[in-house]
């Protein structure tokens, strides 16, 4: 649903979750407040919620255990719909839900720099400690990483190339 406004959007939203239910999906996709021309960072907290709407159309049936027909529905402003954002195809390597961090288990064997490297290209920030969505941090075998579009962030402890424990 798309409204002139980016006040309108929000208020839609929010009546929409009031009368349907905070368990339905139902998504706000925020404009940012940087204009294009700045050289500012977003607000980590509009990015989040940005690429978690984005990652519910991505991958739509597979999102937040919703059904396979059921849709996702996204509010937004006529501002926010017209902004260049990420291709589906690189949503999958974005958000958990729909990307190879869900499909990771004990046992499995990655390649640290590789993983790195992949979170570096899709914007993540290498943080000394994890706080927000989308940082990471490294120290030895341990991989801590707040996959944006999460609640909380990951520890994967690994032993050698493999991994020992997610938590």
């Amino acid at each position: 649903m798309i409204t002139p406004r980016p006040d309108d959007a929000r208020r839609l939203h929010d009546q929409l979750l009031t009368y349907l239910g905070e368990d339905q999906l139902i998504h706000f996709l925020p404009e940012p407040e940087v204009l294009p021309y700045e050289r500012l960072a977003v607000d980590a907290n509009t990015g989040n919620q940005r690429l978690t709407a984005l990652a519910a159309l991505a991958g739509a049936g597979r999102f937040g255990g919703a059904e396979p027909d059921v849709q996702p529905l996204v509010v937004c402003s006529v501002g926010s719909a017209m902004l260049y954002t990420l291709p589906p195809e690189l949503m999958a390597g974005v958000f958990p839900a729909t990307g190879e961090l869900s499909l990771w288990k004990k046992g499995d064997r990655i390649r640290i720099e590789t993983v790195l490297g992949q979170w570096l290209d899709l914007g993540y920030h290498n943080e000394p400690v994890v706080e927000a969505p989308g940082s990471f941090s490294h120290r030895g075998g341990i991989l801590d990483v707040f996959p944006t579009g999460s609640e909380w962030p990951l520890r994967i402890e690994l032993w050698d190339d493999e991994i020992d424990t997610i938590r």
